[in-house]
């Protein structure tokens, strides 16, 4: 759902409203387990949004419960 938001904004001709360019967004996923606060929530989606950034924005990063090393999964590597 997230790449598929992403994709829309990205094909978005928004020239009348914002010259100058496209307009692009970047997104962190992750997903709760049982026992997560709010704030290991916000945790690890921030982790993810700035990975996105990191990797060159426009994109989608999941950072999952379980990924201590701080990396994160593509949409495309999840297929």
């Amino acid at each position: 759902m997230a790449e598929r938001l992403r994709q829309g904004i990205e094909a978005m001709d928004v020239r009348a409203v914002v010259p100058g360019g496209p307009v692009t967004t970047s997104v962190g996923v992750t997903v709760g387990l049982p026992g997560d606060t709010a704030s290991d929530l916000l945790r690890r989606a921030d982790r993810a949004l700035y990975l996105a950034k990191a990797r060159g924005r426009n994109r989608v990063e999941i950072v999952l419960p379980e990924d201590e090393s701080g990396e994160s999964l593509t949409p495309a590597a999840m297929r």
